[in-house]
């Protein structure tokens, strides 16, 4: 009875020391030069590959080990690593990085220099995707290798599923966000290997399209207008026939 006793009480313990282990962190990100709340902010915990993004107000939560390090990363902002301790609530202000954007592309709950990047990921300016009328899926069409769009639906790296062919699109962090219009879009990055696509487990098996949008910025008002037209007529004029 009393090694029955023992054996309950060591479970106990051990139940409080793992529920004590893991520490909710929350908090918000704002920019510093807008004051504005950041949406789609990449938040992983250093030296692993658990991460979160924040919502639409700014806001994140997680569950990280104790003594453990938060890593904030956005496009546009300089990174930014912030150790926990005992801490509940972690605000954060990120600064915009005077490092030119083009060397800088989105993975997975992070970004990375393009110098190193061993995996597949391509990089799509998103002045190619307003070239062409028909949105984002028709601006992915040519200029992409290894991405195949046909009749509205886009293939990366072929079919390697009988069921779901679709690509994983992930918008400002947000997993299968609606697909913005082409002209609201700041990059495109698209994930082609099994490396890259890892963190997203079997939901990227089809490829991962992360799209980052275009966030308001202080100074001048720019108004910008883009118009298509087009004409139809008959290569022939068909002869009628009489009464």
């Amino acid at each position: 009875m009393n090694t029955r006793k023992l054996i309950i009480f060591s479970l106990v313990c051990a139940v409080s020391v793992l529920a004590h282990a893991q520490n909710l962190v929350q908090g918000t990100v704002t920019a510093a030069d807008t004051k504005e709340p950041l949406i789609g902010v990449s938040i992983l915990i250093k030296g692993t590959a658990t991460g979160t993004v924040t919502d639409i107000n700014g806001k994140y939560q997680i569950d990280i080990p104790a003594n453990s390090t938060l890593v904030f990363s956005y496009v546009g902002y300089g990174t930014q690593e912030v150790r926990v301790n005992n801490q509940s609530e972690i605000d954060v202000i990120l600064e915009p990085s005077i490092e030119g954007i083009s060397e800088i592309v989105v993975v997975g709950y992070g970004t990375q220099k393009k110098a190193d990047l061993t995996s597949a990921i391509a990089t799509l300016n998103p002045k190619e995707l307003t070239k062409m009328p028909g949105g984002v899926t028709a601006g992915l069409q040519g200029n992409v290798a290894g991405v195949n769009v046909t009749a509205g639906k886009v293939w990366v790296r072929g079919v390697s599923s009988v069921r779901n062919t679709d690509p994983l699109w992930v918008v400002d962090g947000l997993i299968d966000g609606m697909v913005p219009n082409e002209n609201e879009i700041e990059s495109v990055q698209i994930l082609k290997d099994a490396a890259s696509c890892a963190i997203y487990g079997s939901r990227g098996a089809n490829g991962v399209i992360i799209v980052t949008t275009k966030k308001g910025n202080p100074g001048t008002v720019k108004v910008e207008y883009n118009a298509y037209g087009g004409t139809k007529y008959p290569w022939k004029k068909i002869d009628m026939m009489g009464a």
